[in-house]
């Protein structure tokens, strides 16, 4: 399971708003258990509505084998994807996938948002406490990544 895709934009993007902005590539895979990420989104509240505004939560990484272990009856977890969350009312949520995990890291030595992950999928339940969601792991696909950036033209995983 490849949650992830690039879109070849017909002009390039606006970034006159504030909530729309370039991210950085991870260079490579970085470990960040135990540390915090950023998700953002407009998806699902817990008053069961999609957010008219952009929303952020920070969550924590999580050992790969807790969610393992939480989903195994439901998807194999891999390599290529984040456990992280599991805190009550902190979580991304229905219309967050797709969306971007990320931490502010140094790039060239300036702190630059980077993104870590990509929202995949969580508990039927969103923000319940003690079950984390699952996020796919940008460095895992960074050599398919800048190889389509490289020839224009997106081939398949």
């Amino acid at each position: 399971m490849n949650d992830i895709a690039l879109v070849k934009l017909a002009m390039p993007a606006n970034f006159g708003y504030a909530n729309v902005q370039p991210i950085c590539l991870p260079i490579e895979d970085m470990e960040l258990s135990g540390k915090f990420v950023i998700v953002t989104g407009w998806g699902i509240t817990e008053d069961g509505f999609k957010s008219p505004e952009l929303l952020k939560t920070s969550i924590p990484i999580l050992p790969i084998e807790e969610c393992r272990h939480i989903y195994r009856h439901f998807a194999p977890v891999k390599e290529a994807q984040i456990c992280a969350g599991g805190y009550a009312g902190r979580d991304s949520c229905g219309g967050d996938s797709g969306g971007p995990m990320n931490y502010v890291g140094l790039v060239d030595g300036t702190p630059r948002f980077v993104q870590y992950g990509i929202v995949s999928y969580g508990p039927r339940q969103c923000g319940t406490d003690g079950q984390p969601a699952i996020y796919t792991k940008v460095a895992q696909y960074l050599e398919w990544i800048l190889d389509n950036l490289e020839s224009g033209v997106v081939r398949h995983l």
